[in-house]
């Protein structure tokens, strides 16, 4: 088995990166909130005017049935 010495530092370095960023997060963790938030009435709005163009698809195709019903 070849162990390199390039392969220790790397591990070093990510548990330091993960205990930097474990502190970051309980810093930011407010932020974070607000953000979280932020992003779902983004999606919840997103979302409704997806439901809303389904909607009125839905709607219009309705309209062109009642259109051919009442023509034939």
């Amino acid at each position: 088995m070849n162990v390199d010495n390039g392969e220790v530092p790397p591990i070093k370095k990510m548990i330091m990166k993960m205990i930097k960023m474990m502190i970051k997060k309980i810093i930011k963790k407010k932020k974070m909130m607000i953000i979280m938030k932020m992003i779902m009435k983004m999606i919840m709005k997103m979302i409704m005017k997806m439901i809303m163009k389904m909607i009125m698809k839905m709607i219009m195709k309705m309209k062109k049935i009642w259109v051919i019903s009442i023509l034939f």
